[in-house]
């Protein structure tokens, strides 16, 4: 028996996919035994996105209304989920998998207190890229609910570090960063923050950290961890860890690093919204 049930949505409210990918993801996910149904627009093409935003919110909530479908994934990430978020204050009413610029749908989602978003493989990279443990935790996920934990390593401790609980929000930093100043921005006060990037070189990532500080978006965080920095090319002798540190300098809270998620093959399911602890170098649902 499936958590969700067994009837998956395919959407596509980003960039523009490889088919065959998709179609691998497809059919890994169809030999666990689930039942796909691809939307109407789902290879369309405008720009550098897969359909014009009228094309990708027609989708959107077609896979919402859609009593056939149980819960929804992104076919891929890149770009234009910010677009489709006016339209969709009141049509979210499912699960929905998906991660990197899904990052704007799952912000919106613990935005509005709910926690229909969880961050995970998008059908794009499924089944070629992830590793054999990111997919086995997300089929075990798929069909009891349980989700895993995640190791950490502690990058800097902070006054009465752990153990920590709060809402798990975020996802992609750029992602995150574009919606400074929009009604969108990422509500991440008392939570704990998840972050992770792709092909930023380190000056890149310290900007955006401190264009995160600066705004305030950080002055009542809880914990930062650290997921995959995948491709982040930083100067000798240094890491990005060390740029991330040098622009969070300020905070006093528990810095982790570590976690399986992000755009390498380690990228572990976690959901948006919900109440997470972190304790013992570990992190959690209560």
């Amino acid at each position: 028996m499936s958590f969700f049930g067994s009837r998956i949505g395919v959407v596509a409210p980003s960039g523009i996919f490889n088919p065959d990918r998709l179609e691998q993801g497809i059919q890994h996910l169809e030999s666990w035994g689930y039942q796909i149904q691809k939307a109407p627009n789902l290879y369309a093409k405008h720009l550098s996105m897969a359909g014009t935003e009228a094309q990708r919110i027609e989708d959107f909530i077609w896979a919402c209304n859609n009593p056939n479908i149980d819960f929804i994934w992104y076919a891929r990430g890149g770009y234009g989920t910010i677009q489709l978020l006016p339209a969709l204050r009141n049509a979210i009413t499912k699960p929905i998998l998906g991660f990197s610029d899904a990052t704007a749908l799952g912000g919106y989602c613990s935005n509005l207190g709910n926690s229909y978003f969880y961050h995970a493989p998008v059908l794009h990279s499924l089944a070629d890229l992830c590793d054999n443990t990111s997919q086995q935790h997300l089929k075990h996920f798929l069909s009891t609910g349980v989700l895993p934990r995640f190791p950490l390593s502690t990058l800097k401790t902070g006054q009465g570090s752990t153990p920590v609980s709060g809402p798990l929000v975020g996802g992609n930093l750029c992602v995150i960063t574009t919606a400074i100043g929009t009604p969108y921005q990422l509500k991440t006060q008392g939570c704990i923050l998840m972050l992770e990037d792709i092909g930023e070189p380190a000056y890149k990532i310290h900007r955006m950290l401190t264009q995160l500080t600066l705004s305030g978006m950080l002055s009542e965080v809880k914990a930062i961890v650290l997921g995959c920095f995948t491709d982040c090319s930083s100067p000798q002798p240094y890491r990005i860890q060390d740029f991330i540190l040098d622009a969070l300098e300020t905070l006093d809270i528990p810095i982790y690093e570590g976690a399986r998620f992000g755009h390498g093959t380690k990228n572990d399911i976690w959901n948006a919204g919900r109440v997470y602890t972190i304790k013992e170098s570990e992190l959690y649902v209560e």
